[in-house]
């Protein structure tokens, strides 16, 4: 059954309700729950863009200390006010893009903790919002937070703005790697990577030249290489695509990434029936663009030569062990 409408009474009333501290953990998730069903009209416009400010003060740290999840809920209420049109992307870009790179920059350095890979552009920031440089402590509370804020900065980034600046800062940059990692929960990665690749589409040739000086192919191959989440895999296949179809560096540093198993991942799934239909057709089309090169294909060969070599050695060790046994 389809549900009603909501109205702009009861819109109204969940707004007026994030001013007061009893009142707004409730507000903003019921706020989150019932967007989808908030009509296309000017007087909803018009609340919503009346509740930005208030939903961007919710992100500051200690804004609302009787409920750590409201932070994480106002960054995914945000994300989706964004989403309504383009007037009120550009209310979310102006009011909330400043506090929304804090976090993503606090969010990379937890990350980056996380990993042991050292800092992510967010120390400078006393780790805001993850405090301790643990994912799961701080205001808003480990991976909801981190998914609500880097959603949120995907949503925002897609156009040119203050977020998409602050994404394609290096700062920025390196936050979205640090989160984008194979190593890094599944759902916290694939938000990075489509935030990475939000950012990639709005970008200019020197914004995907900082992507790349960022490390961003690498980065990308390595999920490749590694992840067995189609979510995560097919973005990391979409930012691959934007970077190395616009580059010949970009192309190249693909061919010897990760010790050249990424081109092996991407044979094995522009091969595979079973694999994601998205996924098949961008590792066929990075495949194209590989082999269409001598030099290239050269490396792509020798990538496969290796990747066998490899399965041999291990399959002979297997067999010498057991003989051994």
């Amino acid at each position: 059954m389809e549900l009603a409408p909501v109205t702009t009474e009861v819109l109204g009333t969940l707004i007026r309700g994030l001013a007061h501290p009893k009142t707004r953990g409730g507000s903003v998730a019921t706020l989150l729950l019932v967007l989808p069903r908030i009509a296309d009209g000017a007087a909803e416009a018009a609340l919503l863009g009346g509740a930005v400010p208030v939903l961007a003060a919710l992100l500051e740290d200690g804004a609302a200390p009787e409920d750590p999840t409201i932070q994480a809920n106002a960054a995914a209420v945000l994300g989706a006010v964004a989403s309504f049109s383009d007037a009120l992307h550009a209310t979310v870009d102006a009011e909330a893009a400043e506090p929304l790179a804090r976090l993503m920059r606090a969010c990379g350095a937890a990350a980056s903790a996380a990993s042991g890979s050292g800092d992510a552009g967010g120390a400078a920031d006393g780790g805001a919002g993850l405090a301790g440089g643990e994912e799961g402590s701080g205001a808003g509370g480990g991976d909801a937070l981190s998914i609500n804020v880097l959603s949120a900065v995907a949503q925002l980034a897609r156009e040119p703005g203050r977020m998409h600046d602050a994404a394609l800062s290096q700062e920025g940059l390196a936050a979205l790697l640090a989160c984008a990692g194979p190593q890094r929960p599944p759902a916290v990665a694939e938000a990075a990577l489509d935030a990475l690749c939000a950012t990639a589409s709005a970008a200019d040739a020197a914004g995907r030249a900082a992507l790349r000086a960022a490390g961003a192919v690498p980065a990308a191959a390595a999920v490749v290489a590694a992840s067995g989440e189609a979510e995560a895999l097919v973005r990391a296949l979409m930012l691959l695509g934007m970077l190395a179809g616009s580059s010949a560096e970009a192309r190249a540093e693909l061919v010897g990434a990760a010790e050249g198993r990424a081109v092996v991942r991407l044979m094995g799934l522009a091969a595979q029936q079973s694999a994601d239909a998205d996924c098949r057709a961008v590792a066929r089309d990075l495949l194209g663009l590989l082999t269409r090169e001598p030099e290239l294909r050269a490396g792509v060969e020798a990538a496969v030569r290796r990747a066998a070599a490899g399965v041999a050695a291990a399959a002979a060790a297997g067999a010498r062990g057991g003989s051994a046994a």
